[in-house]
């Protein structure tokens, strides 16, 4: 029996472990050196960025310039003359950072071709004249006393009579008759 549950264990741990994805943004690819290289589609990082030649030493920056929003990678005529390929170590921000985002409005047409399909966008005019609440007519009172005696605590008396009339929307109406006396209560009565 224990051996069962030890070799179950055994089998999920090697398991979990081969179903991870390999998904590295640490990137490296060998090349052919020439004067300008496109070395992602995305940004990368320069931070973690090196350049080594074919007998695996380290290229000194001062012999390469490079656009790292681009990632175009240009070579001076040194290392072009002295490698016929390189290889390039580097770290790639994910797509959806360095990817343009823009709404729909902003879309320029070049080709006057194009502007024969395009569709129009436009926002209706129409204008509602509608206010919700604004033909309600109100009246009424509202009403608050204490009452003080001897022999007895103060009691506070509130009462409220509201009449409301008019339109709510296109299709509703109201016509309300609100009252509310508050009789109060008294200690021992």
């Amino acid at each position: 029996m224990r051996f069962t549950w030890l070799s179950l264990v055994f089998f999920l741990c090697f398991w979990t472990l081969t179903a991870q994805e390999e998904n590295s943004l640490y990137t490296s690819k060998k090349v052919r050196a020439t004067d300008s290289i496109q070395v992602d589609s995305v940004s990368i990082q320069p931070h973690a960025f090196q350049l080594w030649n074919k007998d695996k030493e380290l290229i000194s920056d001062s012999l390469y310039s490079i656009d790292f929003t681009t990632s175009i990678l240009m070579l001076k005529a040194d290392v072009l003359t002295a490698n016929d390929s390189i290889e390039i170590h580097y770290l790639r921000y994910p797509e959806f950072i360095t990817r343009v985002y823009s709404s729909n409005h902003q879309i320029v047409e070049q080709d006057n071709a194009a502007m024969q399909r395009l569709q129009v966008l436009e926002t209706r005019n129409t204008r509602n004249d509608f206010s919700p609440f604004s033909g309600l007519e109100t009246s009424g009172s509202l009403s608050r006393g204490i009452r003080v005696g001897n022999n007895q605590n103060a009691v506070l008396n509130s009462e409220l009579d509201l009449q409301i009339t008019g339109q709510l929307s296109d299709k509703v109406g109201i016509r309300a008759s609100i009252q509310d006396a508050n009789v109060p209560t008294q200690h021992g009565g």
